[in-house]
């Protein structure tokens, strides 16, 4: 279990922020890995953003580890914002930090310095967040646990437990190494 800490830190990050209690992602239908042109659906709403405009979203199918393609795929979800016209080009945006679902780009602010100015704002939500495969912890994620849908210190190791038995030796997928794309 190399670096078995590190992705638990990780993970565990991801969930004190909030991250991997998402609903509504089974509405998106995957699109397994291939040549061809990616699908676009209406995004689900996120919490807590109940006012953000949906975007268009694509559930991309990807291998668990880049190095290992039969081991088993997780999904990858990206959001874009198309700009009314003339179009401009494309800004790919990232989160930037363990947790981050990219949910700051679908702000007005965000919306206004690049859709409303002609670009497609293209928003990829990590492994392991948002949509994108979330890690979960059920009952520390309760409303009626420590913290809420927030993970709180004293909740870690049961929430890392839950998510050793729910992915075993795969919770390596969710290291940052697994997050970069490495074609095959």
């Amino acid at each position: 279990m190399r670096g078995l800490s590190a992705v638990l830190s990780c993970c565990l990050g991801l969930l004190s922020c909030g991250a991997g209690n998402v609903s509504g992602g089974e509405s998106l239908t995957s699109h397994d890995r291939s040549e061809d042109a990616l699908l676009w659906q209406a995004c689900p709403k996120l919490p807590p953003l109940p006012d953000e405009p949906p975007g268009e979203c694509s559930k991309n199918r990807v291998p668990l580890f880049w190095a290992e393609p039969d081991a088993g795929e997780l999904d990858i979800v990206v959001r874009r914002f198309q700009p009314r016209s003339p179009r401009r080009g494309t800004l790919w945006m990232l989160a930037g930090g363990p947790g981050g679902t990219g949910a700051v780009f679908n702000t007005p602010a965000w919306r206004g310095i690049s859709v409303e100015r002609g670009w497609a704002l293209m928003v990829p939500t990590p492994r392991g967040s948002g949509l994108s495969t979330p890690l979960q912890c059920p009952e520390q994620e309760a409303a009626g646990s420590d913290h809420g849908v927030l993970v709180s210190e004293a909740e870690f190791g049961a929430c890392a437990s839950a998510m050793g038995e729910r992915w075993g030796k795969n919770l390596g997928a969710f290291a940052s190494a697994e997050c970069a794309f490495r074609p095959s």
